[in-house]
Formats: structure tokens, C-alpha cells, sequence
């Protein structure tokens, strides 16, 4: 009776042994530094972010201050005040790639080298050229008649530089113009009176 136990004790620890295996989850490695998202300094950053910003929390104040759960807006109050309060920081995270990431990494560059700091004063900016009574947006195409026939006739002849092989489209046009010729031919016959 004394084997049999032992054997279920063995299965028991080995079968614990690979679930525990199973269950690990890698933990990224870390280093010290300035996190990009708030600009704090911490000893454990992971992707450049410390643990507050890639959890979504907010700092008390000051360095390595006691971090506290996010406050989600579950209504939003439609009517808005005409002098509302100050707004309360939150801490928002976006996705950039191309130019936007690039004008961001160049502020940050030219500033103090926190990527978020500048993504923010790029938001500010913009924000306070769209609220300039002076601002116009740029329509994205130009109007036909503001453009001048030089520039028009040249990026025509640009684009059909540019445009590739046009020789299958020439030589339908060609078949094409041959076949309405021939109905052409083919309706006067049927229309002229027999002789």
C-alpha cells in the first residue's frame, strides 16, 4: 500500500512541477533611467516606460511617489461651462510612426530628450494654432483655377512620364478605333438603297 502512495505523491509533485512550469510568465529585464511617458527618473524602466505610465496609473508627486489607480470617466457631462476649471493631468498614451514620430524625436532632440515632454508640447501647439481665431486649414487639394498652366501642363507631363508601360492601353485604343470604323462601314452599307 506503502508503493502505491509514494507513486501518487511523485505524480502529484511532477504533475505540480509542469503546471508551475507552464504558468511562468517572462518578466521583461529593466533598467534605470527617465521614463519617456512622465519624465520621472526610476530605477526599473521597461521599454523606456516605468511602471505607473505602462500600467496606466498616475504619480502622488515628487520622485518614485506612491503610484494610485487611474480614475476612468464612466459620463461625461454634455454642457460645458463657459470659463471651466483647470483640467487635471491624466497621463495618455499614443501610438506614433512616420512624420509624427519623427517631428517628435526631433523636438525631443532639440529640447530636453524626453520623447513624451515633446509629443505633449506638439499636442499644445497645435491645439493653440486651432483655437487662433486667424487659423484657416489648408485645403489638402488646390483649386484648378488658382493653379498656372505651366505648373499644370508640367505635372501632367510628370505624371505621364512616370506612368509606366502604356503600351497594352495604346493598342486597345487602336483595336477599338478599328472596330468602330468597321461599324461605321457596316451601317452605311445597310443603310444605302440596293442598286
Amino acid at each position: 500500500m506503502a508503493d502505491e502512495v509514494d507513486m501518487a505523491v511523485e505524480l502529484e509533485a511532477e504533475h505540480l512541477a509542469r503546471s508551475i512550469a507552464q504558468a511562468r510568465i517572462p518578466i521583461p529585464p529593466g533598467k534605470p533611467g527617465e521614463c519617456d511617458s512622465c519624465g520621472e527618473d526610476c530605477p526599473r524602466l521597461v521599454d523606456g516606460r516605468c511602471a505607473p505610465c505602462r500600467d496606466g496609473r498616475q504619480r502622488l508627486g515628487g520622485a518614485l511617489g506612491r503610484p494610485v489607480p487611474s480614475v476612468k470617466t464612466i459620463h461625461e457631462e454634455p454642457d460645458m461651462p463657459a470659463n471651466p476649471a483647470p483640467a487635471t493631468k491624466r497621463t495618455i498614451t499614443f501610438a506614433a510612426s512616420g512624420e509624427i514620430l519623427k517631428a517628435i524625436e526631433a523636438r525631443a532632440k532639440a529640447g530636453d530628450g524626453v520623447v513624451g515632454r515633446a509629443a505633449v508640447e506638439l499636442v499644445e501647439l497645435g491645439l493653440v494654432q486651432l483655437a487662433s481665431p486667424a487659423f484657416e486649414p489648408q485645403p489638402s487639394v488646390p483649386a484648378i483655377a488658382d493653379i498656372h498652366i505651366d505648373a499644370l501642363l508640367g505635372e501632367v507631363r510628370r505624371r505621364f512620364e512616370h506612368a509606366g508601360d502604356r503600351s497594352a492601353e495604346l493598342a486597345a485604343t487602336l483595336r477599338a478605333d478599328a472596330a468602330e470604323d468597321r461599324l461605321a462601314r457596316l451601317r452605311a452599307a445597310l443603310e444605302e438603297p440596293p442598286v
